[in-house]
């Protein structure tokens, strides 16, 4: 009998465990953990890596000859080639290819998302309409190779 309750709160234990992880589940953990850290603005982001990031992304910008901040900036991400493009507007109208990302971690398989939960990278065209500075997924907190 004891060694039945052992094995029942072991795997007790191990789904309780597993609830961060669930996609479906995950995002009451995503809130907690979102309350706990300082929360920080925009305006703090950009203080504290905009330097940074301009230092880093000038050569490219005076190779295509557009002006730091441009106009405009769309990414195209191409899952076969798992390449995430940059593209920006320059003063003339014009699009400019500014360089390329590696996708390093992309879930699913090629193909169309078809339904919530199927772990597939959607397609299509999207608009950024705000940015998170307090988001546990925000790119200064991953380190990306460099082409």
């Amino acid at each position: 009998m004891i060694k039945k309750l052992h094995i029942l709160l072991a795997v007790l234990t191990f789904f309780l465990c597993a609830i961060p992880f669930s996609t479906q589940l995950r995002w009451p953990f995503v809130a907690v953990i979102q309350i706990m850290k300082s929360k920080k603005t925009i305006n703090d982001c950009v203080a504290q890596y905009g330097d940074g990031v301009r230092a880093r992304l000038k050569p490219f910008f005076v190779g295509v000859d557009v002006a730091y901040p441009p106009q405009g900036i769309t990414l195209v991400g191409l899952k076969a080639e798992r390449t995430l493009e940059v593209w920006v507007l320059a003063d003339d109208g014009l699009w400019r290819y500014l360089r390329n990302y590696p996708i390093i971690g992309m879930s699913g398989v090629l193909g169309s998302k078809l339904k919530e939960g199927d772990r597939q990278v959607p397609e299509g065209l999207y608009r950024l309409e705000s940015l998170n500075p307090n988001s546990l997924y925000h790119p200064y907190t991953i380190r990306s190779r460099r082409n």
